[in-house]
């Protein structure tokens, strides 16, 4: 789960979501830590015409023995 979500989201997300997200390219980076993904939608897509971005960060800290929590947080950018 944690490859197909993290690792390779910006191959499976596009294949799973086809109407909605026409690719997923790097911006920044490969994929490491600090990488940049830049998310496409498809014309005439619902949010197209009212959001101009939306900005995850994505944290994983170690907790306990082996394990992690997984922080995120969601930026909406509205088109004005």
């Amino acid at each position: 789960m944690y490859k197909a979500l993290i690792l390779d989201s910006h191959n499976f997300i596009p294949k799973i979501m086809p109407q909605s997200i026409k690719s997923i390219e790097f911006v920044q980076g490969n994929g490491g830590v600090g990488s940049i993904e830049q998310t496409n939608f498809n014309e005439g897509d619902v949010l197209g015409d009212k959001l101009q971005a939306i900005a995850y960060d994505v944290k994983f800290e170690a907790y306990g023995d082996g394990g992690c929590s997984c922080k995120m947080t969601s930026e909406y950018h509205p088109v004005c």
